[in-house]
């Protein structure tokens, strides 16, 4: 006879496998049946390569809350091809950053072949940004029929995490790594992804993908539409343009005619070292061609402007600086604007001794930034700040002058200072414009085109003085001429998968998106994962 100790013991092993068998056979089931509701295991893995081509919008308001129409909607398009089995893979993107920067990129993978492509330079080099791998996650937060694709393989990969409801539709929520899948119960389609990514200084913030319009291409369910948005906040809204399963990827691994190799594309003019370029009397551009920082030489000290590059890199700049400096001190570093990439580096130059120069409402920020260790480095717990209150603050003494004029409503974010040399006419600019190799090559962008009016209207109002020259942080600095060409010249960049030159306007008219245009049916999406279709 058991006892019943032995009995209630015996039950409850009985029970709990009995419990688990049922929980896992519960969670095999609602994968099988998002599975089936993409197509089907045979189906989704019939799929061997794929094309993708998408365009849209980055939405440019999620950097900038003074951002004005049509600048708030920066277009963008990519074309994606994947082989799965053979791990090829090509990328080519063009578009503009929310830095209003022109871009024109393509990335091969072909095996032990990989290539990077500037598709404005027309330039290319051995390596590549992105990894076969990379490109395949890439595509998978865009399709999710990806998910379910690797669902199918490794459910392994994936557990149930309850549900949620949100406005009146009660979501099962599926884990796989860091992310949530937000699946439909009538649907058993993923109508969003949700994750929390970090930046340097802030709290991490909430990052979710919502996927609509889902129609069947060739026995799989695809979605048409993309958005993304960051607490709230939409950063991006493309849709599918074309979409072709299972072609040879033969064609698109070729290095196009008409491109020159070149050893790296380091640099946004090529210039990959660290240096010193003096641009007039008293006046210097420290740093490589990705970020040249503004050195005015003053009589007792020097001012540095742009804090771009990490403290490390920002160093390498004031010790090429050093021998052009003597013994006067730096006293300010004026970042251009408050983005991690323009500003981490006041770091290194308020250890140094600098006064931080910036406008009242990135105070907090650079101030967050100081309190972070950088490697070995402690947190910065002295550092001293001034601050422009008005449009424009002089600083000058006898031997030289440098207006510091605040950008208010500049197309990357609010408050961007600019600087002006009166006496050698130059005007001073970062996440403007890139200052290509070789002369203007990029035509103007939508950054371009606000700076050129933001100028014309300082300067009707006395605000400003003639400009000579365009200086940047990145690349090279433009005449005025040069500069005008610029405005004058249609953006044209090589795409696949033909490797033609494409002016940006017919790209406009291929995908009805507008590019200079103040009203855009997509502009009042509403990013949410409930707007399940």
């Amino acid at each position: 006879m058991i006892s019943s100790l032995k009995a209630i013991t015996i039950f409850a092993i009985v029970f709990a496998a009995t419990g688990a068998s049922s929980a896992h056979a519960q969670a095999a089931d609602r994968l099988t049946r998002i599975v089936e509701a993409y197509g089907g295991a045979a189906a989704l893995n019939r799929v061997g390569q794929v094309e993708i081509e998408w365009a849209g919008y980055v939405i440019g308001r999620y950097q900038s809350r003074r951002t004005d129409p049509p600048y708030d909607h920066l277009p963008i398009r990519s074309w994606l091809a994947l082989d799965f089995a053979a791990g090829r893979s090509v990328i080519d993107s063009i578009g503009t950053y929310p830095g209003e920067l022109n871009f024109g990129w393509r990335d091969v993978n072909d095996g032990a072949r990989r290539w990077s492509f500037n598709t404005i330079s027309r330039i290319y080099a051995a390596g590549s940004m992105h990894s076969h791998d990379d490109l395949v996650q890439m595509a998978t937060s865009r399709m999710p029929w990806m998910l379910a694709r690797t669902m199918a393989g490794n459910p392994g990969a994936f557990a149930l995490a309850g549900t949620r409801e949100r406005r009146g539709v009660t979501y099962d929520l599926i884990r796989h790594g860091e992310s949530t899948l937000w699946v439909h119960p009538e649907t058993s389609l993923i109508h969003a992804v949700s994750s929390r990514s970090g930046d340097l200084v802030d709290a991490e913030t909430e990052v979710v993908t919502t996927y609509t319009d889902y129609f069947e291409h060739e026995g799989v369910m695809v979605n048409r539409g993309y958005q993304v948005s960051v607490d709230g906040e939409a950063t991006r809204d493309l849709e599918l343009y074309s979409l072709r399963f299972n072609h040879a990827l033969d064609d698109h691994l070729r290095v196009p005619g008409g491109f020159l190799q070149v050893p790296t594309l380091d640099g946004y003019n090529g210039v990959a070292e660290v240096g010193v370029q003096r641009i007039g009397d008293g006046v210097f551009l420290a740093g490589s061609g990705d970020t040249r920082v503004l050195y005015v030489e003053f009589a007792d000290h020097f001012v540095a402007m742009e804090a771009g590059g990490l403290p490390d890199y920002a160093e390498q700049a004031y010790n090429a600086m050093r021998p052009h400096m003597g013994s006067k001190p730096l006293r300010y570093i004026i970042p251009t604007h408050h983005h991690d990439d323009h500003a981490v580096a006041i770091h290194f130059y308020a250890r140094v001794g600098a006064t931080i120069l910036t406008t009242r409402d990135k105070e907090g920020f650079m101030r967050r930034l100081l309190t972070r260790a950088w490697g070995d480095t402690p947190p910065v717990t002295n550092a001293r700040f001034r601050f422009v209150d008005d449009p424009r603050l002089v600083l000058e003494d006898s031997s030289n002058r440098l207006e510091i004029h605040v950008y208010r409503d500049a197309p990357h974010t609010e408050n961007m200072l600019v600087g002006y040399l009166g006496r050698d006419r130059t005007l001073y600019t970062c996440d403007v414009f890139v200052g290509w190799t070789g002369g203007v090559r990029q035509g103007a962008s939508h950054g371009v085109r606000h700076l050129a009016r933001w100028v014309a209207a300082r300067q009707a109002s006395g605000g400003l003085g003639p400009v000579r020259h365009h200086a940047s942080c990145h690349g090279n600095g433009y005449s005025a001429a040069e500069f005008e060409q610029m405005l004058r010249t249609e953006r044209t960049i090589a795409t696949l998968p033909g490797n033609l030159a494409l002016p940006s306007a017919s790209w406009f008219d291929r995908y009805g998106l507008a590019d200079d245009a103040a009203r855009n049916p997509r502009r009042e999406r509403v990013f949410d994962p409930t707007r399940a279709r």
